[in-house]
């Protein structure tokens, strides 16, 4: 691959790094999302810049035929086809204005372009809506490629399309949010991540130093750049299921066949699981690798 190395594997617990300088892997399952409720509808905040005279902004819908976009200035253009594009004036120049979209859309990256230099937050990906693609506009650039003042992303509103039906390079999240150096905590908490084709480096560039998943989450990668790759376990339990002794292990050499994340203090609660000699070489490299593990010891 010309774009990063993928670590072939899947995931089965819940890795959590802190923004303290920390992380530990949660095998138990996750919250689900927390509870909160998403909008349907893309939902997002654009820190409109100062404005003399007029200023356009156009959703790149790559064909949609039927969508809706309340523009945030009392402006709603329903029964859409085609691209979009709205005017706005000097009235619009530094306020938050709040733009929301639903119908017959299916490019993230396309409805976000002309915002995302200037999007302070993202209130829902819209819950209805089955994305295709997330890469999109004048340079097929990730959703969220360089959006400075994004701090968090909703991902769990985030839903794909079949991967039958998914577009381009697929949902791979190669850029995403690569540039978005406002961002440090990347939550994937209820993110159905069945559809997803792979992952690499999504958040090149960016300082993120904290990242949870949940326990059946399945990714194929995971990319910190500048702090090396997470090497997951090249299995799937599910999250009720009872690690033995052998799993146990494989898991450990996968962990240990990680590359080093910078220093970052890694804790990996394994409960009462134990382990054997083999496992015992493994996890020694670990903790020779700035890793903290809590399991039942060695058989």
């Amino acid at each position: 691959m010309g774009w990063g190395k993928i670590y072939e594997s899947t995931w089965w617990g819940s890795l959590i790094i802190n923004g303290w300088g920390g992380a530990y892997f949660n095998l138990s399952n996750g919250s689900g999302g927390g509870g909160i409720s998403y909008s349907e509808e893309l939902d997002f905040v654009w820190e409109a810049p100062t404005i003399s005279g007029s200023l356009n902004r156009t959703v790149q819908s790559y064909g949609a035929t039927n969508y809706t976009v309340d523009w945030g200035d009392g402006t709603i253009d329903t029964n859409l086809s085609g691209n979009a594009t709205h005017t706005y004036t000097s009235s619009s120049s530094n306020s938050s204005i709040n733009i929301k979209m639903s119908g017959d859309l299916s490019n993230l990256g396309g409805c976000l372009y002309d915002f995302r230099s200037q999007i302070s937050s993202i209130n829902s990906f819209g819950t209805s809506i089955e994305w295709k693609a997330l890469e999109g506009g004048s340079f097929n650039r990730g959703a969220l490629y360089q959006a400075p003042l994004i701090t968090s992303i909703p991902f769990a509103s985030l839903k794909l399309a079949p991967i039958s039906e998914q577009t381009g390079n697929k949902v791979r999240f190669d850029t995403f949010a690569r540039y978005s150096t406002g961002l440090t905590s990347i939550d994937f908490t209820g993110f159905d991540s069945s559809r997803v084709v792979g992952i690499i480096n999504p958040f090149r560039d960016a300082n993120v130093t904290s990242i949870t998943f949940d326990a059946n989450q399945n990714f194929s990668s995971i990319g910190l750049e500048g702090q090396g790759f997470i090497y997951l376990s090249n299995y799937h339990l599910s999250p009720t299921a009872q690690m033995t002794t052998e799993q146990y292990d494989s898991f450990l050499l996968a962990l240990a066949s990680t590359a080093p994340l910078n220093g970052i203090r890694v804790t990996v609660n394994c409960g009462s699981v134990q382990y054997s000699e083999t496992g015992a070489i493994s996890r020694a490299t670990l903790i020779a690798n700035n890793y903290n593990i809590t399991d039942g010891g060695q058989i």
